[in-house]
């Protein structure tokens, strides 16, 4: 639907199988109504089986009384039946041949190989006079494309997971080598080191499989100067599996000292990268200078905001001329501080 301004709209919607209107005197939640109905990962998953666990769902947007539920009905969606983007949004096998009484269905065909996604339909009876399950009508609305059984291996190649705090700021950064099938990071922070997480972080990643070195960072500026806090790390891949890594701690300061800027490799041949800190927001400039402090080139010249940052210098001057062996410097410039350090070109 196109909104034109003049409609005046009683609620919003979600698009699963059909269009499903959430009435406006329902609780507004943060996810879709389709999400209501989550059928949790299966219990087991062996070699062509998958056992489904639910609860009772509390609501239906397709009907709000859910106290005369008779059963369920279960439906597949397998990748090698559905092209994408469908697969998992369309479920064209309904597995079960009566209606499923209980909150649990064991699956034991899934094809070897394959991947396989579930839903189920409410099944109601159409009066509270009525037991016989045949006489019942489904709802119009699917639980959503979940859980995931028989899912091929996913890996992120995690290389480093670091923080440091300046100017009652944390700044936590890591690097991936690759990564297959990645959807998002998540940063959960605590002032324990076992209890009392909570997610300050969660960002989709935008390269989700990539076989080149990636680097992230995230500033947390909701901290307090002399505490200690816990930070610890996840991946959520595209089938929804979280996997957590290690826990890193950063006591927070208060002092607007310069960070290091890391340069990697050096010497180097071809290129060369500088990783740099900006801890204030404010005007930047990084150029490359040679002994007699000529600059050659700028990398750099303009505003940033406070975090991570890493440019590349290819060798070559502001004409894009390859600059000969030797020794070079590059000199960062910040609100706060400036920094010069040394490079060697071989």
């Amino acid at each position: 639907e196109e909104d034109t301004g003049l409609i005046t709209h009683k609620g919003y919607y979600a698009v699963m199988n059909d269009t499903i209107l959430k009435p406006d005197e329902n609780p507004i939640y943060e996810v879709a109504t389709c999400f209501l109905r989550v059928m949790p990962t299966p219990n087991t998953v062996s070699p062509g089986v998958a056992e489904l666990v639910w609860n009772k769902p509390t609501q239906d947007p397709g009907n709000p009384v859910t106290n005369n539920i008779i059963g369920y009905n279960i439906y597949r969606s397998r990748k090698s039946q559905v092209a994408l983007p469908q697969w998992g949004i369309s479920f064209p096998e309904q597995l079960n041949l009566s209606v499923v009484t209980d909150t649990t269905y064991v699956d034991n065909t899934i094809p070897a190989g394959d991947t396989s996604y579930y839903a189920y339909k409410i099944v109601y009876r159409p009066d509270t006079t009525t037991t016989d399950a045949s006489d019942g009508y489904e709802s119009l609305f699917l639980s959503p494309n979940s859980p995931k059984a028989w899912l091929p291996p996913l890996q992120i190649q995690l290389s480093s997971f670091t923080g440091y705090s300046v100017n009652a700021k944390v700044f936590i950064t890591w690097r991936t080598e690759s990564e297959d099938g990645n959807f998002a990071w998540r940063i959960d922070r605590s002032q324990n080191s076992e209890t009392g997480f909570e997610t300050v972080y969660y960002e989709k990643d935008e390269e989700p499989t990539t076989p080149k070195p990636t680097e992230y960072y995230f500033v947390d500026n909701n901290v307090s100067v002399g505490k200690t806090y816990y930070y610890k790390l996840a991946d959520i891949d595209i089938n929804g599996k979280i996997t957590w890594h290690n826990i890193i701690t950063v006591k927070v300061s208060g002092k607007n000292l310069p960070i290091e800027p890391v340069v990697k490799p050096n010497p180097f041949k071809d290129n060369s990268s500088i990783k740099y800190t900006i801890s204030n927001s404010g005007d930047v400039s990084l150029k490359i200078v040679d002994i007699r402090g000529r600059v050659v080139t700028t990398l750099f010249k303009g505003y940033q905001k406070e975090g991570i940052y890493t440019k590349t210098w290819d060798g070559m001057d502001s004409k894009n001329n390859r600059v000969p062996d030797g020794i070079y410097f590059f000199r960062l410039d910040s609100v706060r501080w400036s920094y010069t350090g040394k490079l060697i070109r071989f």
